[in-house]
């Protein structure tokens, strides 16, 4: 599947909810946090979006 937007977190949240996903992965560089108080965390930001629904966010650390 290919969906083009500006808010990705906003569309995989989307994307899962109609397909009534269960679960969600996604692999997530480690920053500094000074990047992460400017901007947030591409994770934060998706489980907020999916925090009220049934679906699990699994989180994969790769390197810088």
């Amino acid at each position: 599947m290919h969906v083009k937007s500006q808010n990705v977190a906003q569309e995989i949240a989307q994307v899962a909810a109609t397909y009534h996903a269960t679960q969600i992965g996604i692999g997530e560089n480690q920053q500094p946090q000074w990047k992460k108080w400017l901007k947030g965390s591409f994770s934060q930001r998706l489980l907020g979006l999916i925090r009220h629904q049934k679906i699990d966010l699994h989180i994969i650390a790769t390197e810088k």
